[in-house]
Formats: structure tokens, C-alpha cells, sequence
């Protein structure tokens, strides 16, 4: 009787001719690709989180850097006629500081070692202690407002002057921000 279950058991092996193996290889192949995939979308996922953190950094440092500067107007206190540090007395009518003025620059580094630097500028065209309303970016009503377009103005006329802060804020992974804000003294 063992005989006979040999010769039954080499029928069987005759027949199969390996189709087995080349479906388990198959399903194998597309369980490789499926890891990879896995792999490279975490991956992914990661450095999305990463440059996240950083951006998010900068934000904060971007935050510190305009009290820096509110400080910084605050302890000007009155000697706004002259460039100083980080101050620019007359405004050159452009969008951003040029690059003599980030010469004179303030720098600063957050707690989390970002590194900040900031200028402020008199949002005018003049020289300090003309009337600011003539040259200068201010607080004053619209002219078409005003009554018959003459000086008396329904409203009283603002002579604050605005200051504009431009802050560049240099992160982890070459990340970057620009940030300005405008303050009235």
C-alpha cells in the first residue's frame, strides 16, 4: 500500500510545473512596490511636518522681531531727525528697504536660535520738523471728504507720523519671511 501512495504523490508533483512559485513571486513584486510606496509617502510626510516647523518658527521669530523694533522706535524717543541704527530718518518712496539701509540694521536672535534683523523707516519725503502733513504719511482725512476741498475739514487733522518696520527673518533650511508693520508716533 505505500507503494501505490508513492506513485500518486508523483502524478501530483508532474503536473504542477512550478505555477505556484511564479504567483507567490508575483504577489511578492507588488508587495515590494506597496512597501516602497509606504516608505516615500512617509517620507514625504515628514519633511511636509518639517518645513512646517520651520515656517512656523519664523513666524514667531518674525513676531519677535516687530516688538524688537516697537522697542526700538520707543527708545528713539524723540530724536527722529537723524538716522541712527536701525532707523532711517527720510523715506525713499519704495516698497522695501534698500540695501543701504539693511546695512544698518538691527539683528536679533530668538530663544530657538532664529536670527532676525529689522529697519524702520519715517514714512517721509521731507526732513524732520517740516509739517509732516505735507510730505509725510499720516493720519489725514481724504481731501475729497473735505468741505468744498478747502482746508476746513470737518475732522480734526492727525499730524502723526507713521513709521513702517521691515523685518527679514533668516530660519532653519534657508527658510525666509519679510514682515513689516506700521506704527503712528
Amino acid at each position: 500500500m505505500a507503494r501505490h501512495q508513492v506513485s500518486i504523490g508523483c502524478r501530483v508533483r508532474e503536473r504542477q510545473r512550478g505555477a505556484a512559485l511564479f504567483i507567490a513571486l508575483i504577489a511578492l513584486v507588488f508587495m515590494l512596490l506597496g512597501g516602497l510606496a509606504l516608505v516615500r509617502s512617509v517620507d514625504t510626510a515628514n519633511l511636509i511636518a518639517g518645513n512646517f516647523a520651520f515656517r512656523q518658527a519664523t513666524l514667531q521669530a518674525s513676531d519677535a522681531g516687530v516688538e524688537a523694533a516697537f522697542a526700538r522706535l520707543g527708545a528713539l524717543a524723540g530724536a527722529f531727525e537723524a538716522d541712527a541704527a536701525g532707523y532711517s530718518a527720510l523715506w525713499d518712496g519704495k516698497d522695501e528697504p534698500g540695501d543701504a539701509d539693511w546695512a544698518r540694521a538691527i539683528t536679533g536672535t530668538t530663544p530657538g536660535g532664529v536670527s532676525y534683523a529689522f529697519i524702520i523707516q519715517r514714512l517721509c519725503t521731507s526732513v524732520p520738523g517740516s509739517d509732516p502733513r505735507d510730505e509725510c504719511i499720516s493720519g489725514d482725512p481724504d481731501p475729497k471728504v473735505k468741505s468744498g476741498g478747502v482746508d476746513d475739514s470737518p475732522f480734526p487733522v492727525p499730524t502723526s507720523v507713521y513709521y513702517r518696520a521691515t523685518i527679514r527673518v533668516q530660519g532653519p533650511r534657508n527658510t525666509a519671511r519679510t514682515v513689516q508693520a506700521l506704527f503712528s508716533h
